[in-house]
């Protein structure tokens, strides 16, 4: 019998600090809850400040962060 690793669900948080320019000079700082969610088939969703959100934009989110902290990050396995 071959080992075979179980599929799993994974879900991380991330707090961001977005900091919006113009001209360069700091306008805004926005600070965002951001989750990503994977099931074992692989099916992404997110979650942006309480609110249902497409992956794309919570990713933009994370790439335009001059910091991001995980907060959470939970892992289980499939059921049998």
């Amino acid at each position: 019998m071959v080992h075979q690793p179980r599929p799993t669900n994974i879900t991380r948080t991330w707090t961001a600090e977005v900091v919006d320019r113009l001209d360069g000079a700091v306008v805004q700082v926005r600070t965002h809850t951001v989750t990503l969610a994977a099931d074992h088939i692989g099916h992404q969703t997110a979650v942006v400040d309480s609110e249902p959100s497409t992956v794309q934009r919570a990713v933009q989110i994370l790439e335009d962060a001059r910091l991001v902290v995980m907060t959470s990050e939970v892992r289980q396995g499939r059921a049998a």
